[in-house]
């Protein structure tokens, strides 16, 4: 997962208020080079005693993000699993539910052929029913990998919102505080979207098809006189 930010204590601003401007701003920059590529800065003399502190403060909350990603990274997959198992449950219901259904229709063969027929189309739209699976596959998104939705669910965000991305990530960072579960993720998207007034993607336009006027053929009655009055001039 790819940190956006890095935290600056407030207490560095005594370190920093010590030093030359030149000497901040390379402290500053070095910052950058050690949280993006673990960069240690060749610094020496007072430079080196005002970078130390400084790194480890960052290595610290280095830690501490890591392990709170972990956290709700175990906390999603448990979401996702807990939903696998609910699906699985549901469907076996319902193997049970058609399995009695065939028994009772074995044990009781004995009908008219009217109530036969009759029973036969019922039992055939129960069976239906029954044997009717939702197979609707939920995958994890967001920078906490905790927004449940499916693919066409996904795929409707994309298509409706600008920097969708962004969006779900910050979805995903609310989900990680919440103190309830909230069952409907993509609806949960949408009201984020609604209360931010968050860009939607501008639909493009068909282009406009020309018009197709048919002329019909003049009649020869027609064509024949005015070819008789062009000769009468």
């Amino acid at each position: 997962m790819d940190k956006k930010s890095f935290i600056i204590y407030t207490d560095a601003s005594e370190i920093i208020s010590e030093l030359s401007d030149e000497d901040a701003g390379r402290i500053f920059k070095a910052m950058f080079d050690y949280e993006l590529e673990g960069i240690e800065p060749d610094f020496d003399g007072i430079l080196r005693l005002a970078w130390i502190p400084i790194r480890q403060s960052m290595e610290r909350s280095k830690s501490r993000y890591e392990e709170i990603c972990e956290k709700r990274r175990e906390s999603g997959r448990k979401g996702g699993k807990a939903s696998a198992e609910k699906r699985a449950s549901k469907n076996s219901s319902k193997s049970v539910e058609i399995s009695t259904l065939n028994q009772a229709n074995q044990a009781n063969p004995s009908h008219s052929d009217s109530d036969s027929d009759s029973d036969s189309d019922s039992d055939s739209d129960n069976v239906a029913s029954l044997t009717h699976t939702d197979d609707t596959h939920t995958s994890l998104h967001g920078i906490m990998s905790n927004v449940r939705l499916t693919a066409e669910e996904y795929c409707q965000v994309k298509d409706t919102y600008l920097d969708a991305s962004k969006l779900i990530d910050k979805v995903s960072c609310w989900l990680a505080n919440a103190e309830h579960d909230v069952p409907d993720h993509v609806a949960l998207v949408h009201k984020f979207a609604l209360n931010d007034s968050w860009p939607k993607k501008r639909k493009e336009k068909p282009p406009d098809v020309p018009k197709v006027v048919d002329v019909a053929p003049m009649p020869d009655e027609v064509r024949k006189k005015l070819k008789n009055w062009k000769m009468s001039l």
